[in-house]
């Protein structure tokens, strides 16, 4: 089980005003059972725990977990600006305790991914106005908290 979880809002056109900001989103697959849909749009990010360690923690900060997982979903290389929140959060699963860390982050270089996830093209930028209606709501909240303080 994970010590964090990291996730990463990256945004575009901030410098133009609130109406016109995007914010980018992955494509996964939903493993919780409240959803009817098998997948889900998400803000990009994931655990520190490395899979082919079989599932124990590494050592990362949370900081190297974020540019990871970025570069990992949606292809761009990224810089961590700013934490804007950390949520004590429990795993329904397995009950064990965890933290999950929201960072609002820079892309700095890389290209996008471009892959097709349940036929939908992922990562991709959706306006604040526009934010699709099976986005985690977890992520949804990092998003409307984040907007709310600029």
């Amino acid at each position: 089980m994970p010590k964090h979880s990291c996730s990463a809002l990256l945004l575009r056109n901030i410098e133009k005003g609130l109406g016109t900001i995007e914010v980018l989103l992955v494509c996964e697959l939903s493993l919780s059972n409240e959803y009817k849909d098998d997948w889900r749009w998400a803000l990009a990010g994931g655990k520190c725990c490395d899979s082919k360690l079989g599932g124990n923690c590494c050592s990362e900060t949370p900081e190297k977990t974020v540019v990871r997982e970025c570069k990992e979903e949606t292809g761009y290389d990224v810089i961590p600006k700013k934490l804007v929140s950390v949520e004590d959060k429990i795993s329904s699963g397995t009950g064990v305790r965890y933290q999950r860390f929201v960072f609002v982050g820079v892309i700095v270089g890389g290209e996008p991914l471009r892959k097709k996830v349940f036929a939908q093209e992922t990562p991709k930028w959706f306006p604040l106005n526009q934010l699709p209606r099976n986005l985690f709501a977890s992520h949804r909240r990092s998003i409307k908290n984040f907007c709310l303080s600029i």
